[in-house]
């Protein structure tokens, strides 16, 4: 994951979704698919994450709990 531009993003524009869907997508994918053993449920998780991903990434301050 790239956690230097999570730290400094308050937006995703439209491109740097699609370039992050490019780059982690078959991985988010993948181990949807491997906890689910369903396609269709993968593919809904996948598009969760990246939903999630978008409307979430103003709140993230690059700290854990």
């Amino acid at each position: 994951m790239d956690y230097q531009f999570l730290a400094h993003a308050q937006t995703i524009d439209n491109t740097t979704l699609s370039s992050m869907m490019d780059d982690y997508g078959n991985d988010v994918w993948n181990y949807a698919y491997f906890l689910t053993k369903s396609a269709e449920q993968a593919d809904e998780l996948s598009q969760e994450v990246f939903i999630r991903v978008y409307s979430g990434i103003s709140h993230y301050r690059g700290i854990a709990h």
